[in-house]
């Protein structure tokens, strides 16, 4: 069995991956070398993401039983400044996965919010939002 070493390795993560790299890296410090967060999640409380109208939308259609690609249209149609650039393919790409995804993410939203916290990071941080994000506030702090 061959086993590799990471030395100081570059996290990325976007929205509840953004958490999850941002809560890696406080709790591993010394293995995170970089991060990079997209409109990441764990920066403010779980209510201020739940009333964000992409994340509202999302459980609103999820809720009512659609599934498949109408679905995923419907959420992602909100993610883009320009929803004609969703095409099929990026459609059927991701459908299967939010299947999954959706009972995953509403099984473990409760994200903390990390931001007391940042000061303890030990790397670079890069972050970014978008400034129409429908997701995620614009931000953070």
């Amino acid at each position: 069995m061959l086993l590799v070493y990471l030395n100081k390795v570059t996290l990325l993560g976007n929205s509840l991956g953004g958490a999850v790299a941002l809560g890696y890296a406080l709790a591993y410090p010394n293995e995170v070398g970089r991060l990079i967060l997209m409109a990441p999640g764990g920066v403010e409380d779980l209510q201020t993401y739940l009333d964000m109208p992409g994340i509202a939308n999302m459980f609103k259609i999820y809720q009512s039983g659609k599934t498949g690609s109408q679905a995923m249209r419907s959420v992602m149609s909100m993610q883009l400044f320009d929803p004609s650039l969703l095409t099929d393919e990026i459609i059927a790409e991701r459908a299967p996965i939010a299947a999954i995804q959706t009972q995953a993410a509403r099984s473990v939203m409760k994200i903390p919010n990390m931001t007391e916290r940042l000061k303890e990071l030990q790397c670079p941080i890069f972050g970014f939002w978008g400034v129409n994000d429908q997701f995620n506030p614009l931000g953070g702090p």
